[in-house]
């Protein structure tokens, strides 16, 4: 929508507008701060608790064993990777039965 300027002063109804324009402008903007700081928080506490489990890693047996057992059951290869384990094998439908490939790649339509 384009409009001509003039000499003439703005209407009420002109008045308005701009200024819900302005309030939208300004309502987007604090949202997006709003929810920078919520994943900035919550990237935050993901950092402290893995600080917290590597140091109860460090001097609990019990609570290692847990931790490598939740961590080889990791599906994706790139969150195995990170782990330094290799990517599981998984049966492919065309290779003969004994045979396994390696998933290098999420399938699509499979869940984060």
């Amino acid at each position: 929508m384009t409009t001509e300027q003039s000499d003439e002063p703005k209407t009420k109804l002109e008045q308005i507008r701009d200024k819900k324009e302005a309030m939208l402008k300004r309502y987007a903007a604090m949202e997006a701060r709003v929810l920078s700081h919520e994943r900035k928080a919550d990237t935050r506490r993901k950092i402290l608790l893995g600080a917290i489990a590597e140091s109860l890693m460090k001097s609990n047996q019990a609570v290692t064993a847990l931790f490598d057992a939740e961590i080889k059951k990791l599906q994706r290869p790139h969150d195995r990777e990170v782990f330094g384990l290799a990517a599981l094998p998984t049966p492919s439908p065309s290779a003969p039965a004994g045979e396994q490939t390696v998933v290098t790649a999420r399938p699509s339509g499979v869940a984060k």
